[in-house]
């Protein structure tokens, strides 16, 4: 097949468009629902910091955690290659 059938575009985290219809939209197809844990593990990531102060909409401190959390992370990414 040559030429174009059409644009596919959108935000992964969000919603895809093909063309001018919305296919898929995050807050309108909702096919499951996720339900917590009654007794979730201390190292379930909804106990992060930067998660937990994020939902209490401390954008500073919440940012200062991940931060920490992504240079732990380079470390350890260094120390396996």
């Amino acid at each position: 097949m040559l030429g174009e059938v059409g644009k596919v575009w959108g935000r992964w985290t969000k919603y895809i468009n093909f063309g001018e219809e919305r296919l898929f939209d995050v807050d309108r197809d909702n096919y499951y629902v996720c339900l917590d844990e009654k007794y979730p593990l201390a190292s379930h990531c909804n106990f992060r910091e930067d998660i937990v102060y994020r939902r209490m909409n401390n954008y500073v401190v919440s940012q200062e955690f991940k931060e920490v959390l992504e240079v732990k992370q380079r470390k350890d990414r260094k120390l396996r290659e």
